[in-house]
């Protein structure tokens, strides 16, 4: 496992080389063999593109209350390794927090994830990239919008809506102008075996995944974390 957290720009902390090779062998070897329905096939996230939205497994949580569904065997440990690491002296996370969710997710040509941030109550987020190999030109990169003091309070969601949604943008409340005048940030490439901890209202976005992958998948493992008590 890397040596420690590293802060970056953008309100994201970043671990490269997070599980030992043989773990990482390991999880990639399992992903394939878990089971994936399409992320709208329950309802329309406005944040996915509906033409081509990422895929994505059952719901795992675990943490104050006993571990509810079971993703695959392999996939557990590395949550229990997340939320350790998200008690690192190092974690953007604020508050505390009782419990973390897991979801496999899997990005093919053309999908992404459109600029939004997570609901309230919410610690903060995760992602941790499970594909063995990406290619710069592959696209797929986690973007984050600088923050400026006079937005950030501005239009955050209110409401709590479990472990998973995300808050809806219809560019109707004046947010593509704020995000044009504020105009930079950072971006993280999708490197195999790197954990991403994303900050409460962080204002963020995933890049669609380019024609130059081919079949190639981003594979991402990610999650919540419920603010509360301490785990």
């Amino acid at each position: 496992m890397t040596d420690g957290l590293s802060p970056e720009a953008g309100g994201v902390t970043i671990a490269d080389d997070f599980l030992d090779p043989s773990q990482f062998e390991a999880l990639c070897r399992s992903v394939q063999f878990v089971t994936y329905r399409r992320a709208d096939t329950e309802q329309w996230r406005t944040a996915y593109d509906p033409s081509s939205p990422p895929m994505q497994s059952d719901l795992m949580a675990s943490g104050r209350h006993e571990r509810t569904g079971e993703i695959s065997p392999v996939v557990g440990p590395v949550v229990e390794r997340i939320a350790l690491a998200a008690r690192d002296v190092g974690s953007p996370l604020s508050g505390g927090w009782h419990t973390v969710s897991a979801r496999l997710m899997l990005f093919a040509r053309g999908a992404g994830v459109t600029w939004h941030r997570d609901a309230a109550g919410l610690a903060g987020a995760y992602v941790y990239y499970a594909h063995p190999i990406w290619r710069s030109t592959w696209g797929g990169e986690l973007m984050s919008l600088d923050r400026r003091p006079d937005s950030e309070a501005r239009d955050r969601p209110t409401h709590a809506s479990g472990v998973g949604d995300i808050g809806p943008d219809f560019d109707l409340d004046g947010d593509d102008d704020r995000r044009l005048s504020i105009g930079r940030g950072a971006f993280v490439s999708p490197r195999p075996n790197r954990l991403v901890l994303i900050g409460p209202g962080v204002e963020h976005r995933v890049a669609p995944v380019l024609p130059a992958a081919g079949d190639s998948m981003r594979v991402a493992l990610t999650g919540f974390f419920l603010a509360g008590g301490g785990v």
